[in-house]
């Protein structure tokens, strides 16, 4: 019986390793599409101020997306 546990905790750890290694690209996806969004909005911008606030989130979510790459590397 304690074998069986066992082995249903370790194929739960293991399903529980593959999603949290799937939101960790989905989230790094993620910020790169919001990145790409506010640098779409920037150009479209007529604004002064619209413009330097779509650049600045656009900067905002390119530097999460550069960071959750570096964390999630080898991960």
């Amino acid at each position: 019986i304690n074998w069986l546990k066992a082995r249903a905790r370790y194929y739960r750890w293991k399903e529980e390793l593959t999603l949290v290694r799937h939101e960790m690209y989905w989230a790094w996806k993620w910020f790169q599409g919001q990145e790409e969004q506010w640098k779409r909005r920037a150009s479209q911008s007529q604004e002064t101020g619209h413009k330097a606030y779509a650049e600045s989130n656009g900067l905002l979510y390119h530097y999460y997306a550069k960071d959750a790459a570096k964390r999630f590397q080898g991960k």
